[in-house]
């Protein structure tokens, strides 16, 4: 048998004394008082969801807005690019006709945004599309670049 090193001899007569003036000191709660607790929680619980159900009804207004400005920027963009590539398909159809007027009468061209990041292109002739394309607005500005280049230097 295993004998005990530094425990005193009375250790269980000790911690049995303990225990009985806890339970004099700290009696087991009544059944009124168990229930006040357990409301005292509750009305904890119900504070905090109060306050996580305003918080989601201010995360969906906030997300609601942000749909609706997103949506609004979106059709401004489109718009806004639609009359721009308007422009630049009127300027680049005169212009193409004024260099080959003897042969292009009927050229005709479209231009039309894609998004915000490319541009689809198709030229047209009296002999049918003769080009359908995928460019970029970069590679728009630098065909225009020479374009009015050639112009300024040759007309």
């Amino acid at each position: 048998m295993i004998s005990r090193q530094n425990a005193p001899q009375d250790i269980q007569l000790f911690l049995n004394n303990l225990q009985e003036e806890v339970r004099e000191k700290f009696p087991e709660s009544t059944p009124e008082q168990t229930a006040w607790d357990l409301l005292t929680r509750l009305e904890e619980n119900l504070k905090a969801y109060e306050t996580a159900k305003i918080e989601a009804a201010k995360c969906e207004l906030f997300e609601g807005r942000a749909s609706t400005l997103s949506e609004q920027f979106q059709a401004a963009r489109d718009h806004i690019l639609g009359e721009l590539y308007g422009e630049i398909r009127d300027r680049f159809k005169g212009l193409y006709r004024k260099l080959h007027e003897e042969d292009e009468n009927n050229f005709d061209a479209t231009l039309t945004p894609d998004g915000a990041r490319s541009t689809s292109k198709s030229i047209s002739t009296a002999a049918g599309n003769i080009l359908r394309t995928r460019c970029t607005a970069k590679a728009i500005r630098i065909a225009w670049g020479y374009a009015f280049t050639w112009l300024w230097r040759n007309v």
